[in-house]
C-alpha cells in the first residue's frame, strides 16, 4: 500500500451511509490531502432504533477501525457527527490493542451527541472537538444519557478531566476564521446541529480546515 493514511466517516442518526447531504461532504478535502476515504457501515436508524441497536452500531464502528488497521494504514482519522461521535467513543475501548500500537489514531468530533466529560480510550492520540453553542439538539439528547452515552459535547466542547494519553483541542465553530473563495469571512453565527453541512461555502471551507488540522499531526 502506497497511501498510508485514511479517514473513516461515521454519521449520526436519520442519515444513510455515503449520504451526500451530511458528513460525506467533507470527503473531497481529505482526498485532496492524500487520504483514502472509508465509511463505517452503521446504516440508517431512528432515535428508537439507535437505543435498541446501539451495541451493534458500536461493533460496526469498531470493525471499520480494525479493518483500516489491518489494511496497513498507519495514520487513521476517524470523523464522527452527532451519534457517530458516541459510536467512535465506545468503539475506541474495543479496538484491537495490538493493532493500535502501530497506528497513529486521531478522532474528530463534529456536533457530538456525547457526554461532555467522556474521553476516548488510550489508543486515541489526538481529539479535536468542533462544537456549536446554539446546537440545541445535542442539549436535548441528554435526556437519553441514562440509556446511551449522549450528552451536550456538541454544544459546549469537551469539559472532562485532562488525560495524558491524548491531546485534546476544542473549537467553537462559530469562531472559526473561514473564508469564501473570494476571501470574504463566512457568517457562522447561530449554527445548529447540521448547519455546517447545509451550504456549499461553509462546508467547503470547514472541511479544508479540519483536514489541514488533521494533517498537522501526521507531518
Amino acid at each position: 500500500m502506497t497511501n498510508k493514511k485514511c479517514v473513516i466517516l461515521v454519521h449520526g442518526i436519520f442519515t444513510r451511509d455515503n449520504s451526500t447531504k451530511n458528513i460525506d461532504r467533507i470527503s473531497p478535502a481529505f482526498k485532496e490531502n492524500g487520504y483514502d476515504i472509508r465509511v463505517a457501515r452503521v446504516g440508517f436508524s431512528s432515535i428508537f432504533g439507535t437505543t435498541i441497536a446501539f451495541a451493534n452500531l458500536i461493533e460496526s464502528t469498531r470493525r471499520a477501525i480494525d479493518r483500516a488497521m489491518r489494511a496497513g494504514y498507519k495514520k487513521i482519522v476517524c470523523v464522527g457527527h452527532s451519534n457517530g461521535c458516541a459510536l467512535l467513543h465506545m468503539a475506541s475501548y474495543k479496538v484491537n490493542p495490538e493493532l493500535a500500537k502501530h497506528v497513529k489514531l486521531k478522532y474528530i468530533y463534529i456536533n457530538a451527541a456525547l457526554n461532555e466529560r467522556f474521553h476516548p480510550a488510550a489508543c486515541v492520540d489526538y481529539l479535536d472537538v468542533y462544537y456549536a453553542p446554539d446546537d440545541w439538539i445535542v442539549w436535548m439528547s441528554q435526556a437519553l444519557g441514562w440509556v446511551i452515552p449522549w450528552g451536550k459535547m456538541g454544544k459546549v466542547g469537551y469539559n472532562g478531566p485532562p488525560f495524558p494519553t491524548c491531546s485534546v483541542k476544542n473549537y467553537d465553530m462559530q469562531l472559526l476564521p473561514l473564508l469564501d473563495p473570494e476571501g470574504n469571512p463566512i457568517n457562522l453565527k447561530r449554527l445548529g446541529h447540521n448547519d455546517i453541512f447545509d451550504k456549499p461555502q461553509p462546508v467547503l471551507a470547514f472541511s479544508k480546515a479540519i483536514a489541514k488540522n488533521a494533517d498537522s499531526h501526521f507531518s
